[in-house]
């Protein structure tokens, strides 16, 4: 597969990952991905109403079914792990795929399943991302299957740097990385809403205490990012002897707060494991 001029992208699956994908790369302005124009991309999505809302928002090219998509350079597999099976045989048979690489978000399914579907020798990447790419803040990681070059591997790791950062793994640390980052929106936004729920008892209207947890979150990380400090010293450095912080956390503990969230991450990682063999 030549990548003299990354021109053609075909996503299989126009939800809210491979919208956001499609969108963050028509947005990029560096690396490979800001030689894409609407014109490159192609979406295979059921139902004319999700179509009709692509076509107008990006003026892409939609068809109804994986089938009916014509030669791409990239083939993004942007559908949940459970429709995999359904989608990969329709895939398989792309007279094009020798030509392709294939990249797959989907959770679980190791680049080894993905390949027994598909054509021997087919190039296929794998990535976890998470939704936060949707705003250009995602985390995304990336492992190569068989057949794929270390310069198809980095092609797909510069195209997930332009929608927030990207690092290449081994693939056993998928599943891991899968229940922390892939996951990990969720556990945020739910400590988000503990906070809101802690901000009603203290006597705070509900969607201000959830605006303050909301913007402490973001500052927060952005702190730890941009002074490039690890999590200990940022909680060590608000904690006081004796004050309200330290008030707050031995509170939080003693209800189980830090061991409930380590359960949280190894219970979505057996998850993801079992998602695989599904």
């Amino acid at each position: 597969m030549a990548h003299d001029a990354l021109t053609s992208v075909a996503l299989v699956g126009g939800g809210k990952m491979g919208e956001a994908i499609m969108a963050g790369w028509l947005q990029a302005t560096e690396g490979p991905a800001a030689e894409l124009s609407p014109a490159s991309f192609q979406v295979a999505n059921p139902g004319a109403e999700r179509q009709q809302y692509l076509r107008d928002t990006y003026g892409v090219a939609c068809v109804d079914d994986a089938s009916c998509l014509s030669a791409a350079q990239i083939v993004v597999l942007a559908v949940k792990p459970q429709v995999l099976p359904e989608v990969l045989p329709v895939v398989a048979q792309l007279p094009f795929l020798a030509d392709s690489l294939v990249v797959s978000i989907a959770a679980g399914y190791t680049t080894s399943r993905i390949e027994s579907f598909l054509p021997e020798g087919t190039h296929v990447v794998r990535v976890m991302p998470n939704t936060p790419l949707m705003v250009g803040s995602g985390a995304s990681c990336l492992c190569a299957g068989s057949c794929a070059t270390s310069e198809e591997l980095h092609l797909a790791e510069k195209l997930f740097c332009s929608l927030g950062k990207a690092w290449v793994v081994e693939e056993s640390a998928l599943d891991a990385v899968c229940a922390v980052s892939g996951s990990g929106p969720a556990y945020v936004a739910a400590l988000i809403e503990a906070m809101a729920e802690g901000a009603v008892r203290a006597g705070l209207p509900r969607e201000f205490g959830e605006a303050l947890a909301t913007q402490t979150a973001y500052g927060t990380a952005k702190l730890m990012l941009v002074r490039e400090q690890g999590a200990e010293k940022t909680r060590v450095d608000v904690c006081s002897p004796g004050g309200t912080t330290l008030a707050g956390l031995d509170a939080m503990n003693a209800a189980g707060f830090g061991e409930a969230v380590a359960k949280g991450v190894v219970a979505a990682y057996e998850r993801s494991i079992e998602l695989g063999k599904a």
